[in-house]
């Protein structure tokens, strides 16, 4: 019996997608000559016999008859692979290892001539593995495959030949497995990562696995990834002679959405750039604010009619960029300009089609990016430097890729709205123009498209003052409830002393009154006394810069040494490089904080701190400060009256960092989700459901934030909804909450509804 598992199990183990990562790494970098088996004749069978080449072979549908060739190829070869349309087993196969790939696994390219002006072809899918089916023996030489292998990232696993041509291609499998190599994967927290490019590898793009020969006449790579809309980490890494047999991995993170946005022009009672506050710059001429039905209130552009944005939008458009804004023209000339900038920019309508212009270069018009009259259009260009491209959208969907034929350089002149150097005017309406410096991905644009932001000072005022009646109306409602309470409240409490505020100060740095804040909950923002939100200048490098600092810096921590910051944001990279890069962006982070007055990163103690002022705010000391306070014993019911209001306050906010994710962050990440989750349960559990059901909502909303399938928050919620009269809310949090049970855990949730509302002890 025991032997008949361990049969069953080595049988089993043969299929591709059971074997170990090391195993498929090893045919991942490796190339194999592949034959049909039904090709195979007692004439050439002796030559496959005799090599040690790789070999695969291709089994459509199996058949008995091919036992013997198999057993004798299985003897006489250790690395023998089989790709099949179907997977089979038999009980020789079960003795040795004999992996089967399925054929879905595997791109197939032909080789019966090379593409006008290029050295070779190039797998495009992102399946694991490649095959070359060579149909040209006269391409059946080292430059081509080797060229294969640099267009695509990816060696060609396979190489289809016809037996004659064995001889030839054994000599190629052999020369392609003996080159050296650099491997790697870059990954997303969900899965492998397609669409990868690398800043450094013109026109190469990689789908989750990779690998690259190394040539002894040139320098060794470096992989610096670039996906639109992510960062990685690590953000580089530099091939040496020592690391490059290791595994080069990458993860992905997407990138906050309003991470490099520097110009946002809206059209209200005046023209405001709400990103660079340089309204007092604006030049507009002719301009008018109009009502929109759908838009609220928007501009106006009639001939002649331009906003001109001033010094500071000299410094915009360099680089990788993207645009969108939304259009509706109501006369269409030869050329109708909604942004310019100097003579190498121009975004406008040429007899109606999305264009840009780079003047005495090309006009770059898409053809199949028409704008019409009279209609609302969401319009966006997104110029990818990495790529050399350029991409066109219109209402959230991408119509066009063109390659530039000459690299896109800024110029030094103002942004004008409606106009250019040229005075192709726009003509018609423009609302919500925005630029960042960095590409958008498609998910982005969409995701900008369905946004309808309305600039209506009226409809916010409105908002404004029901938003105040609310709030006093609320106000007079908890005043009076509790003022009804009090009599009562001394037979509550089990303590009749006063509460000790153990941070009594802790009222003098509110959120409210702080020059100077750090946030943390929910996207990491910086806001100094100008409020303006500094975080958004940081790069994700600088993010995680700022943050470990930061982590480092408060309650009782007394900074980070030099080498545990490189260790966790630089791994791998030589001393040299490290220090280097380092002192960069510690110099670029310092820079930055220059624009606050109340923090300031320094070196002491062979640490590196951050220090903060008094007058500034920090969320997330303030959780610690409220956490340690309130877990200690001889706090009374009174106490937690007053303090859980503030602290729940923060923590509705968001998860801890939420945008960002690092293997030294998530573990700090998880354990401050652990006690907040730990200590709202035990807080669950001195409060009264009735008395405080204000509080023991909020503290349902907050486990919920941490963990979204807690139980014992479900049952908080349903009690409380129940016990207000709201029956069908209630069953509509219990029915989201099993659902989304199901989702991750493939099964049904088992505890019935009615067994959850029962007025069981929490």
């Amino acid at each position: 019996m025991l032997f008949l598992l361990l049969l069953l199990k080595v049988g089993t183990a043969q299929e591709y997608r059971l074997l170990s990562e090391e195993d498929k790494w090893d045919i991942r970098l490796r190339s194999h000559i592949l034959i049909d088996i039904d090709q195979i004749t007692n004439n050439n069978l002796a030559s496959l016999l005799n090599v040690k080449t790789p070999i695969a072979l291709y089994i459509s549908d199996y058949q008995e008859k091919y036992d013997s060739v198999l057993e004798r190829l299985v003897a006489k070869n250790d690395s023998l692979i089989l790709v099949t349309d179907n997977i089979f087993g038999r009980d020789f196969l079960s003795q040795s290892w004999v992996p089967q790939i399925p054929i879905q696994k595997i791109e197939t390219i032909p080789l019966d001539s090379l593409p006008n002006g290029l050295l070779a072809p190039k797998f495009g899918t992102n399946k694991e593995l490649g095959a070359v089916r060579v149909l040209d023996k006269e391409l059946l030489n080292d430059s081509v495959f080797v060229n294969i292998w640099r267009l695509s990232g990816k060696i060609p696993n396979f190489i289809q030949i016809d037996p004659e041509l064995f001889p030839k291609a054994d000599s190629l499998v052999l020369n392609l497995n003996k080159k050296s190599r650099v491997f790697g994967a870059v990954r997303s927290k969900s899965g492998l990562l397609n669409g990868v490019s690398f800043k450094n590898h013109r026109n190469l793009i990689v789908n989750g696995y990779f690998s690259l020969p190394i040539d002894p006449t040139e320098s060794l790579p470096v992989f610096i990834p670039h996906r639109a809309g992510y960062y990685f980490s690590p953000d580089i890494i530099y091939t040496t002679p020592e690391n490059r047999g290791n595994l080069k991995e990458f993860i992905g993170f997407p990138l906050d959405f309003e991470y490099g946005l520097t110009d946002h022009f809206s059209f209200g009672t005046t023209i405001k750039n709400a990103v660079r506050k340089n309204d007092k710059e604006l030049i507009v001429n002719n301009v008018k604010i109009q009502e929109d039905e759908v838009h609220g209130k928007v501009g106006y552009f009639d001939k002649g009619a331009y906003v001109d944005a001033g010094l500071d939008s000299r410094t915009a458009l360099e680089g990788s960029f993207t645009i969108s804004a939304w259009v509706r023209p109501t006369v269409l000339t030869s050329n109708n300009s909604i942004l310019g900038k100097g003579d190498n920019f121009v975004l406008k309508l040429h007899e109606g089609l999305l264009t840009f212009t780079m003047a005495d270069i090309k006009d770059y018009i898409s053809q199949t990016s028409p704008v019409p009259l009279n209609e609302w259009t969401h319009v966006a260009l997104v110029h990818s430097k990495v790529n050399d491209e350029l991409l066109f959208f219109v209402n959230g969907k991408q119509t066009d890729k063109i390659k530039l034929i000459e690299d896109y350089d800024t110029s030094d002149y103002n942004i004008v709205i409606g106009s250019n150097l040229w005075q192709e005017f726009f003509i018609g309406y423009l609302t919500n123009i925005k630029i960042w410096k960095r590409e958008l991905n498609a998910l982005e644009i969409a995701k900008e498209y369905q946004k309808i932001e309305v600039n209506d000072t009226v409809v916010s005022s409105l908002y404004i003052k029901i938003g105040l009646a609310i709030a006093v109306f609320l106000l007079i409602f908890l005043v009076l409830k509790f003022w009804k309470k009090g009599v009562i409240r001394a037979k509550f409490l089990p303590l009749t002393e006063e509460p000790i505020k153990k941070f009594p100060n802790r009222d003098h740095r509110s959120l409210n009154n702080a020059a100077e804040k750090i946030l943390c909950f929910g996207s990491l923002r910086i806001i100094n006394s100008e409020g303006v939100d500094i975080a958004k200048k940081l790069s994700p490098k600088l993010k995680q810069l700022f943050v470990i600092v930061l982590l480092h810096s408060i309650g009782e921590k007394d900074g980070i040494s030099t080498k545990k910051l490189t260790e966790a944001l630089w791994p791998g990279m030589s001393p040299k490089n490290a220090k280097n890069t380092r002192g960069t962006n510690i110099q670029n982070l310092r820079a930055i904080l220059s624009e606050t007055k109340e923090m300031n990163l320094t070196f002491r103690d062979k640490s590196w701190y951050l220090e903060i002022g008094e007058n500034c705010f920090c969320d997330y000391q303030e959780v610690l400060n409220y956490l340690k306070d309130l877990g200690s014993g001889g706090v009374t019911v009174v106490y937690f009256e007053e303090q859980l209001p503030q602290l729940f306050s923060i923590l509705k906010t968001d998860r801890f960092f939420m945008n960002m994710s690092d293997s030294w962050l998530d573990p700090i990440v998880e354990n401050m989700s652990n006690r907040i989750i730990e200590f709202c349960y035990d807080i669950s559990k001195i409060l009264d459901l009735d008395r405080h059901s204000v509080l023991m909502y909020d503290l349902a909303s907050v486990m919920y934030i941490y963990d979204d399938l807690n139980e014992h928050a479900l049952q908080i919620k349903l009690q409380i909804l129940i016990r207000q009269g709201k029956l069908s809310l209630a069953h509509k949090a219990y029915d989201n909450f099993a659902k989304l049970y199901e989702k991750i855990y493939g099964e049904m949730y088992t505890i019935k509804f009615e067994d959850m509302v029962v007025s069981n002890p929490l």
